[in-house]
């Protein structure tokens, strides 16, 4: 809990960044500023309905976590976290944004142009902030809906300056498969790319990303976050065109509890800068190798009683 000005914020989701302080143009790290995305609630246990497939809508949700928790706005804080401010941080700034139903993700780390994407998953709404100043933060932009894409999920900031996101959904909420896009800095869409292969898997739901900048690849997983339908699929792009270049099918296990191929959740690229760890909500986690040009798979075996699958040349 937070007391600003005699107002009670309750940390809701909250989504920390690594410290960051300004610098000529740019964000040079190492310092002593920590950023947070939340937002306020009143009621932050409160129970509120399940949702349920097929028959719960998008606005149903948003409406019953508003009521329900007493949620007010998104916001973005900065604390002091250096030295002088021990034991717990200072509370410096804080801005808010729209109306809170889901305060979700943020780049994973804070690009080095200082400029972060902050999304309310529920709400469909995206905030560009710019904190370049993290004394003084500043809402640069927003958006909903880009074309028929909606719902973004992860976004990762890219070398050449643009940032590379996940749309969950295309043609409105849950309808179809969304896909990727590529946002210049100033907010214009460079490229957008469908994840559509109803052949393969019709439930593909574009949940988070790793690039492999040095093999001109992206690697998504697919997953609906608010578990409507269950995807079997991890997604394998050329980055420089965003062409999808591959829908695996991801095997599952005699020997697991649970299917080990469902839900493919966070895709993250290992030191060697071409090897790629894939793991699943159901506790899976495969291993993908030699990523361009051309992927096929070559082997499965068990760790653990946890299922793995191997892929490469």
């Amino acid at each position: 809990m937070i007391r600003l000005g005699g107002v009670r914020l309750f940390l809701v989701g909250a989504v920390l960044l690594l410290p960051v302080v300004q610098g000529a143009g740019s964000v040079q790290r190492h310092s002593h500023y920590l950023f947070v995305w939340a937002m306020e609630a009143q009621h932050p246990n409160a129970p509120v309905p399940d949702f349920v497939p097929g028959k719960t809508s998008s606005s149903q949700m948003m409406d019953a976590k508003r009521d329900g928790m007493g949620l007010g706005k998104d916001f973005l804080s900065v604390f002091d976290v250096g030295p002088d401010a021990h034991p717990f941080g200072k509370l410096v700034a804080m801005l808010p944004a729209g109306e809170a139903a889901m305060a979700h993700h943020t780049n994973y780390a804070l690009p080095p142009d200082g400029i972060l994407y902050a999304n309310d998953w529920l709400a469909n709404r995206t905030y560009v902030f710019n904190l370049r100043d993290p004394l003084h933060p500043s809402l640069q932009r927003q958006f909903g809906n880009v074309g028929a894409y909606g719902w973004p999920h992860s976004f990762v900031h890219l070398a050449n300056g643009n940032t590379l996101a996940t749309f969950q959904y295309a043609d409105g909420y849950n309808r179809a498969a969304g896909g990727l896009l590529e946002f210049d800095p100033s907010g214009g869409v460079v490229t957008a790319s469908s994840a559509v292969n109803g052949k393969v898997d019709p439930n593909i739901r574009p949940y988070s990303l790793t690039v492999v900048e040095k093999l001109d690849r992206v690697v998504t997983g697919s997953a609906d976050m608010m578990g409507a339908q269950v995807s079997h699929v991890v997604q394998v792009w050329r980055l420089s065109d965003l062409k999808l270049l591959h829908t695996i099918v991801l095997p599952g296990s005699p020997y697991w509890y649970s299917d080990p191929s469902a839900d493919s959740s966070e895709p993250r690229l290992l030191a060697d800068g071409e090897t790629v760890v894939v793991p699943t909500f159901n506790c899976g986690l495969f291993l993908m190798r030699n990523l361009a040009p051309t992927l096929r798979r070559s082997s499965m075996f068990m760790t653990s009683g946890i299922g793995y699958a191997r892929f490469r040349l």
